[in-house]
Order: structure tokens, then C-alpha cells, then sequence
């Protein structure tokens, strides 16, 4: 990146801003431009460059009075129709005309977010207009409220019930364990402070809040007086600007807005707190307790304060070396750390917890001793030197790295908030390297960290103790807590007001069964098929070989960083070791080396690389010609590493792949523990993933093993090994010795380097000296074939403690070879920003719904998130298919959705991601003329090629598999109509 010509100078008038500062912000090839609206005081601040992803994004401070959801509803209901897009959903509408590479909204303790990026300019105006109409000029209609929000339907007889978009989002959120975990981590350290609310929404008072008060804070919180704008890429200044204040800022005068959060009263003694999470009703208790021990530890706006706890969590708890993590996994108190545990920095002032999971409350004390002991002793006797050095050399490689994932602009925008949003300059945070610079003179000159562990934790009585306690009354508890603010309700309503819900509810519904006029919908701006690149994107990824192992290659600029992964083929691998690969790829990554202990590995990890990860990975050959059609299973070992420790890094890494210290089954233990532990967190937070892949593994032979590396087979085996595993372990551990002796040769090695060009030939000879030294090994069997799935049951329920649902349903579906392909992926992409969006998650109040075709697997599936309604769901899905083969959608929903697919290609990579997917794309022989010609099928699709696809889809739905997850009155409810889901269910302990 270079800097973008800027002419622009301090006292500069641009569109009714004045520029209050410009300044070379050098780590960023930037200028940074600060400004001020003259009649609304607005403050914008444009970091100006040659990035051609150019993004913007307005912020608002939100504190919340309360934890009724105020700000959560409004994110979503302003983006839910505006004064010059009065349309029920612009957001969803615009989506399906533009090629954006990020849009969202997001909702913080104390701020509300509304960015978006594109690569093409015409398509980021676009987005602005839609965006900025939104935040300034929203209808706010009270159907949208009730949508979005909360609503009561009336139910006759039955008394009322409570539906809502957000309401049924945090539902789900306080159905979590970890979720509740992390919320009152932060909270309870807040007791005089917005802080201490909910800015998401608790369900009980999301309940309470009216439309009225929903209305006012609009009127008070998005306000340009109120409103930072933060723009990032090459558009000139001018432009935006000039966009901004004609279109938005013109129409306001200055307001008073008070939404400083202040700072919080230091608390004169620590203080502890209980809770509970949900647990099954048969289900024991007992060692499912999480406890975390919190602190208040300084200001968000210092940003040398917050680089040095940065580091400091690095060096407590950055890694299983760690002298806390070390302490608590190894302890008996619990099974390890939890996952909220290191630093927070999404508050004005900065919280530090440590947390251990897997434990009982009882042990509250216990815990409390062990981590204050640990923090006095490293206090008192010093921090070893290379544990210092390694974690500034790791919190420096992050910050050095260029990650992809998220557009560059929007981990900028969060740095320049933290000093922003608080009265600061954003420059003052978003600076780096002058306060790295500063913190290693200082660390090598004085005992910084011992100082900073002795005022922080020791020195600081501002801490709380939560403990969160699974226990199965909490959900009767809130379920008793419900019906009787039903009943109460119900009791006080006169015949008034039973006619004045019904009207409002028979309004509602006629709400959402209008259509939005065409003259309306038509106001929302789109891109047309000639703003769309005809050509795809390539990779220019090289092929070759290593003595002869396959090598792959990418010639890319990296900032100085070597991506290189070791692939291991695991395809024919026995069948009865496969489950055990999930833990094999933990243990290889966790463990020590013969002679060096795991904390001392992970310490020699921490000095000589900037990670150090190992996964599995298996996918089918899409672009084989079908009567070559195969698969491949892996294991990948990713290291990267600057180029200056390259050759330590991989000598070290190349020693756990091989070496891996499989004996020391204390440290095994803890490493599977910590495995299962992860894993289960994970079911309620991505719990559409876990049904789609268990729908599609009935289907498809790659997700079949997928399902039992990933999904509920997974979960549900290291639930049995968990419940012996001491007298497990030993027999485990010799399996891993005997996949280890199986897999790791050169003839199972792939290679793939991701570098700059300069570079590479000095990296081959590193990986060289490795992989020379591995045995050679069998080959693969060329005709190995992965075996069929198991087809049944074609319906099934996993039943956990959840207040809301998920469901997915799989089907057969085209080959990505086949031109029809293309036109299910179309299909896909109409469904989940129409129908299925409109009636799983507007009339039926799931948080998201979904559609994707895997042409690949042969698979066609649907998935639903947060859902109230899963029994009716897996009726919509099947509805969709009808709904378009009848020919019931809009044909110019066609060229929508193209621009959108296509767009998806054009979101910039990161060079490591560029280097594995062009990896990828090679392995599984996805050519760039095979890229192209499936890019001409989208192209070329017509409003007949949809709807015929639709209808094969819909054929083919007689061949589908559906899966939920819900708790056990949402199943058997959806038994009623599914009464398979009642005859298979699966109860998971969480």
C-alpha cells in the first residue's frame, strides 16, 4: 500500500466540514484527515490511501439505560426502510445488487457500528446512500418494531405469546453458557455504569419496552451531533464528503446529546457473583461450572496502557506455556481455561479476567488462591526473559501481519474508536509501532510487567468473582418467570385491550403480507450486469516438486512473513483411528518434545513464529471428469514465521510433526479435556453448522467423515472417552503413536509455500532440510474410495438445553461440472435474500436463514439460526422450491443475485488466504478455465434455467434430510407435524 495524494491542509473547507488536523499516519501509508461539521458537529475522519476497498461506516454512542435491548432493536430497525427507501428491508434489497465486499451493523456495550466496503466505487455510493438514509432518516414504523424488536400476539384461550427478531436472538445468547460467562464478566465490574446493563437485551426486559421509548432514543442517540463518521480507502475526501452533507447532515442544526459513559467508581472491596446457565433436566452439575476473576485495569484511550496488557496477556495467558494458563490447566480445580479469559477492550475502561472452566462452585476460593498466589510469585521473582521476548514478538507479528477475513478499513475503524469515541484523536490508538518501540526500551530496561501484574491484580481491590453454574431449574425458572408476566398481563387486560392487540396484530400481519410497491422498490440503487467483471481473478499458484513431493508456491508480497503448510494425506487411514484425528491434530499442536516439556515448546513457539496451527480438511475432486471423481482427506500443519526465524521455525515445528511427546499422559489428559470442552461450547453458537454438516453427512460420503472429525459424531465421542478417560488415555495415547507412524512420510507430503518471490528459494531449502529427514513411506491407494454414507434416519433431533432452534434440511443437487450447477447457485442466493428471508426470519422471527448449493459434495441445503420455529421451517424450505419453479419470483431478482455471486469473488485476500485457496483451487482441480466457464454458465443463466432448477430441487426434496436442534419442548412440538423427529433424538449434555 502506498499513500494517496492528498492536497487537502489544516483550516481547509470541504462541503460544510472544517479540516481540524491532517497528519501522515506512516504505518498505514495513510493521511489521516479530521474534520468538523460546521452546523451539526459531526466529526469524520478519513484515513486517505491507494486501497481500492474503499469502506465507511457511521457510529453512534448507545449507552444503554437499561438492559431492555434499545440499542440492539434500533441496529436493526433502521435498516429495516428510510424516508427515501420506504421499503420493508432496503438492507436485504441492496444486497442483492451489490458486489460489497462487508455490510453489517453491530451493536456494542456502548456504541452501534453501520460500515460497509466495496471494491467498486459506483457500488460504495450506493451503499452510503442506503446506509446513511437509514441511520438519519429511518420510518421507524411500529411494524418493524414488533418485527425486529418484540411483539405480543394474542392467542385467544391460549393467553399471549412474545415473538421478535431480537428477542428470540438473545434467547439464543442466553441459552449459552459462555455467552452468560462473558456478559457478566464485564458487568459486574460496572455497577454505577451503563456497563452494568445488557446493550443486546435481556428476554425478560426486551419484554417491557415500549415503542414509544424504542422511538425517542432514535431521536436522541442518531443525531449527527451524536454521530462519528469514519471513511477508509482511495476515494477523494472530497467526494464523500460532499455526498454526506448534501444528502444526510444538511437537514440537522446542532443538538446536545449527552452519551459520554463515565468512568466507574473504584469498588472498595472485590465482590463475588452467582449464576446460572441451562442445563438438561436429567443432567448432573457437577464440574460444569465456570468461575472468572475480573479486574478494571486502565483506560482505552492510553494507548501505551493498552499495547502493554496486550502483552501482558500474551505472557499470562497467550499460550499452554503460559505461567497462568500452565497454573490453572494443571491444577485440579477444574478441567482448563475458559475461553473468556485475557483481555477486553470493548469498554471505555479495560477488563482483564481469568477464567477456569470445567470446576464446581465449591471451589471458588481455591481458584481465587491459585491465581492471586501465581500472579504474587511472578510479581516477586520476575518473568523469565524469553517468555517476555516471545510475547512481544508475537502481539508484534499480529499487528505486522496482513490478516484477512474482515476489509483492512474495519480493523482500523476499531482501533481509531477506542480513543474517538471517548473525546480522543483517532490517530492516538490507531498508532502502533511508536508504542511497541517504547514498550520493548522500556521492558528491557525495568521490570514493566512485574510492576504492571503488582498494580493491576495484586494492588487492585476493583475485582469481581462470577461463577456461573449450570443448573436444571434455570430454564422452569425463566419459563416460570414468563408465564407468570403472561398471566399478569393477561389479568389487567380490559376488553379494550384485547381489541386493541388484535387490531395491532391483524395490522402486523397485513404489514408483512403487503408487497412493497414496485415505484418503491425500485428506488434502491444496484449495480447492472455491465458494472460486473466477465473475467475471473487468478492465482497465479506454481506446481512443482520436491524430490519428488508435490510443491506449490505463491509469489506474493507478505511484509516480510512465510506461510507454509505441510499437508498429510489421511484418505485410506483405518477406520477405526479416524474418530481419534481431531484429538491426534490437538495433541500434535499441544504437546512437548522428548527432553522439552509442552510449556517450554510452546514458549520456543511463542519466540520463533507467529503461529503454529494443525486441522483436517477433506473435500471431494471437484473438477475430476465424473468417472474419476474422488476425494481427499488431509491433515494440514500451517506455520508461519518471519524470514529471519524461518529456519528455527520450521526445525522446531518440523519436531512436534514428527516427535510430538504422546507419553506424558497428564498433559494428554488435559489436551483432550480441553478439546472436548471446546467442542461442545461451540454447539449453540454455531449450531446450524452442526446440523447442516450432520444433514449432509446422511448424503454425502466426504461429510460423512467430516461429521465424524466435526460435528455431532465428534461431540458425541469425546462425551464417551471423557466419561473414562484416565482409563482411556493410555490406549488412546498409543493410537496416536500408531496414526502418527502411519501418516507422517514423504510419500503422504504435499507442500505449499506462500512468500515473497525473493525469498522462496532460500524457504525451499529450509523446508528441505525437514522433510528430506521423514521416512518415505507407502503411497495411497489411487483407488481408494471413501465408503457410503449411512442414509438414515432421513430425520433427526439433537436435543440440548436452548431456548431457540436450529434446522437444516440436505438434498441431492448438480455437479459443479454441470452447467446446472450454476443455476442452483442462483437459486440459492434468490432464496435467502427473499422468500426464505421473508418468511423464516420476518414472519417467523429466526435471526438468519440460509441457502448454499456444495457442487462439489452434490449438495443442495437449507439452515436456519436462532429459530423459534423449526417445525415450520422445514416446511418453508421445502415451500421455496415451489415458489420459484412456479415461476413466483421476480426475474430481475435474476441479475441481483448474479452481481452478487460474482461479488463474492471480488473481496480482496489476505496473502496467506490467497496462498492456501490458490493451493486449494490446484489440489482440487478448480482450473482458471474451469472458474471461467462456470462464470459464463452464471452469466448467461435465464429467468427458465432458475425455475427449472428449482423444480429438480424441489424433485429432489423427496430425497432430502432434515436435522434440528432445539431443546426438548421445541422438538416435540415439531414432532407434531414431523413425527420422525420425536422417534430420533440424540440428547447432548452441555
Amino acid at each position: 500500500m502506498t499513500k494517496e495524494t492528498n492536497s487537502i491542509k489544516q483550516g481547509d473547507r470541504i462541503s460544510g466540514f472544517q479540516v481540524l488536523r491532517v497528519t501522515d499516519v506512516v504505518e498505514y501509508a495513510s493521511s489521516g484527515i479530521l474534520l468538523r461539521h460546521e452546523k451539526t458537529g459531526c466529526h469524520a475522519y478519513h484515513l486517505l490511501n491507494n486501497d481500492a476497498e474503499n469502506l465507511f461506516s457511521f457510529v453512534f454512542r448507545t449507552p444503554p439505560s437499561d438492559s431492555r435491548g434499545t440499542a440492539h432493536i434500533l441496529e436493526h430497525a433502521v435498516l429495516s426502510g428510510s424516508r427515501a427507501y420506504p421499503v420493508k428491508d432496503p438492507f436485504i434489497a441492496l444486497m442483492k445488487g451489490s458486489m460489497n465486499t462487508f455490510l453489517n451493523a453491530m451493536t456494542y456495550p456502548d456504541k452501534t457500528i453501520f460500515p460497509a466496503a466495496s471494491t467498486v466505487e459506483k457500488d460504495y455510493f450506493n451503499l452510503l446512500s442506503v446506509y446513511g438514509d437509514a441511520v438519519f432518516f429511518p420510518l421507524l414504523r411500529k411494524e418493524i418494531f414488533q418485527q425486529e424488536g418484540r411483539r405480543i400476539e394474542y392467542k385467544g384461550t391460549d393467553g399471549i405469546s412474545v415473538e421478535g427478531v431480537v428477542y428470540n436472538e438473545m434467547k439464543g445468547n442466553y441459552s449459552d453458557h459462555d455467552s452468560i460467562v462473558g456478559e457478566w464478566s464485564y458487568r459486574a465490574l460496572f455497577p454505577d455504569s451503563p456497563y452494568r446493563f445488557d446493550s443486546g437485551g435481556e428476554p425478560a426486559s426486551i419484554r417491557d419496552l415500549t415503542y414509544d421509548e424504542f422511538f425517542s432514543k432514535h431521536r436522541c442517540w442518531y443525531h449527527p451531533s451524536n454521530c462519528l463518521i469514519f471513511l477508509y480507502g482511495n476515494i477523494p475526501t472530497e467526494r464523500s464528503l460532499d455526498y454526506i452533507d448534501s444528502n444526510f447532515l444538511q437537514s440537522f442544526s446542532r443538538c446536545d446529546v449527552d452519551t459520554v459513559v463515565g468512568m466507574q467508581p473504584k469498588i472498595e472491596k472485590p465482590a463475588r457473583h452467582s449464576l446460572t446457565s441451562p442445563l438438561g433436566e436429567d443432567e448432573d452439575s457437577c464440574g460444569k461450572s465456570t468461575v472468572t476473576i475480573n479486574w478494571i485495569v486502565g483506560s482505552i484511550q492510553d494507548p501505551y496502557r493498552v499495547l502493554s496488557l496486550e502483552v501482558l496477556a500474551e505472557i499470562l495467558l497467550g499460550n499452554s506455556g503460559s505461567p497462568i494458563h500452565k497454573a490453572i490447566v494443571e491444577s485440579d480445580i477444574g478441567d482448563d481455561l475458559s475461553p473468556v479469559s485475557g483481555l477486553d477492550t470493548d469498554t471505555r475502561e479495560l477488563v482483564f479476567s481469568f477464567g477456569i472452566r470445567g470446576t464446581d462452585a465449591g471451589r471458588v476460593s481455591d481458584f481465587e488462591k491459585l491465581v492471586l498466589d501465581e500472579l504474587q510469585k511472578l510479581s516477586d521473582s520476575g518473568l523469565a526473559e524469553d517468555v517476555v521476548q516471545g510475547a512481544l514478538k508475537r502481539v508484534e507479528f499480529r499487528n505486522r501481519e496482513i490478516r484477512g477475513g474482515v476489509p483492512f478499513g474495519l480493523r482500523l475503524l476499531g482501533k481509531a474508536l477506542r480513543g474517538w469515541l471517548h473525546g480522543g484523536t483517532p490517530e492516538s490508538t490507531l498508532e502502533f509501532t511508536r508504542w511497541m518501540e517504547q514498550l520493548k526500551r522500556e521492558s528491557r530496561s525495568k521490570d514493566l510487567f512485574e510492576e504492571l501484574i503488582r498494580v493491576c491484580f495484586i494492588e487492585n481491590n476493583h475485582r469481581t468473582t462470577v461463577t456461573v453454574t449450570p443448573s436444571a431449574d434455570h430454564t422452569s425458572r425463566e419459563q416460570a418467570e414468563y408465564e407468570n408476566w403472561k398471566n399478569e398481563l393477561v389479568k389487567n387486560l380490559s376488553e379494550t385491550d384485547v381489541t386493541d392487540l388484535q387490531k395491532q396484530q391483524t395490522e402486523f400481519e397485513e404489514f408483512q403480507e403487503q408487497a412493497d410497491r414496485p415505484e418503491d422498490s425500485a428506488k434502491i440503487p444496484s449495480l447492472s450486469l455491465d458494472d460486473v467483471p466477465r473475467i475471473v481473478e487468478k492465482i497465479e499458484t506454481r506446481v512443482d516438486d520436491l524430490k519428488g513431493m508435490p510443491f506449490y508456491s505463491l509469489d506474493v508480497y507478505t511484509n516480510g512473513i512465510v506461510y507454509i503448510d505441510f499437508v498429510f494425506d489421511v484418505q485410506d487411514v483405518d477406520s477405526d483411528l479416524l474418530p481419534l484425528f481431531t484429538f491426534f491434530c490437538r495433541a500434535s499442536s499441544g504437546a512437548g518434545l522428548p527432553g522439552m516439556p509442552y510449556d517450554e515448546v510452546s514458549r520456543q513457539l511463542a519466540l520463533h513464529t507467529g503461529g503454529f496451527v494443525s486441522y483436517l480438511e477433506t473435500s471431494s475432486i471437484d473438477g475430476a471428469p465424473e468417472d474419476e471423481s474422488g476425494s481427499r482427506s488431509m491433515i494440514v500443519y500451517r506455520v508461519k514465521a518471519l524470514e529471519s526465524t524461518l529456519e528455527d521455525a520450521v526445525s522446531l515445528v518440523g519436531r512436534l510433526i514428527t516427535s510430538s511427546d504422546f507419553t506424558d499422559v497428564k498433559r494428554m489428559r488435559d489436551v483432550f479435556l480441553e478439546l472436548r470442552n471446546d467442542v461442545k461450547s461451540q454447539l449453540l453458537p454455531a449450531g446450524s453448522s452442526f446440523t447442516s454438516l450432520r444433514a449432509g453427512s446422511r448424503l454425502s460420503s466426504v461429510f460423512a467423515r467430516e461429521e465424524m472429525w466435526k460435528g455431532i459424531d465428534q461431540v458425541l465421542y469425546l462425551g464417551s472417552a471423557a466419561e473414562a478417560i484416565d482409563e482411556k488415555l493410555p490406549v488412546l495415547c498409543k493410537s496416536l503413536e500408531k496414526i502418527r507412524s502411519t501418516i507422517i512420510t514423504q510419500s503422504r507430503l504435499t507442500i505449499n509455500l506462500t512468500a515473497h518471490g525473493s525469498f522462496h528459494e532460500r524457504a525451499r531449502k529450509i523446508i528441505g532440510s525437514f522433510v528430506f529427514g521423514l521416512q518415505e513411506g507407502s503411497k495411497v491407494s489411487s483407488t481408494f474410495k471413501l465408503p457410503q454414507p449411512e442414509r438414515s434416519p432421513v430425520m433427526e433431533a439433537i436435543v440440548v438445553p436452548t431456548m431457540v432452534g436450529y434446522a437444516s434440511t440436505a438434498l441431492p443437487a448438480s455437479s459443479f461440472l454441470k452447467p446446472e450447477h450454476a443455476h442452483e447457485v442462483v437459486v440459492a442466493q434468490i432464496l435467502k435474500t427473499s422468500f426464505l428471508w421473508e418468511q423464516v426470519r420476518m414472519r417467523g422471527g429466526a435471526y438468519g436463514v440460509t441457502a448454499a448449493t456444495n457442487g462439489g459434495e452434490l449438495l443442495f441445503s437449507f439452515s436456519s439460526y436462532r429459530d423459534p420455529n423449526i417445525g415450520t421451517t422445514l416446511a418453508t424450505f421445502q415451500d421455496s422450491l415451489d415458489h420459484i419453479s412456479s415461476g413466483s419470483f421476480d426475474p430481475a431478482d435474476l441479475e441481483k443475485a448474479l452481481i452478487a455471486i460474482v461479488g463474492r469473488d471480488l473481496r480482496p485476500m489476505a496473502p496467506g488466504e490467497k496462498g492456501i485457496i490458490g493451493f486449494r483451487r490446484k489440489l482440487y482441480r478448480i482450473s482458471d478455465e474451469l472458474r471461467q466457464k462456470k462464470r459464463d454458465e452464471l452469466l448467461s443463466s435465464t429467468p427458465d434455467d432458475i425455475r427449472s432448477a428449482a423444480a429438480r430441487l424441489r424433485h429432489a426434496h423427496d430425497q432430502s434430510v432434515s436435522v434440528v436442534m432445539a431443546g426438548e419442548e421445541a422438538v416435540e412440538k415439531a414432532a407434531q407435524s414431523y413425527p420422525d423427529l420425536a422417534l430420533n433424538k440424540i440428547a447432548i449434555s452441555l
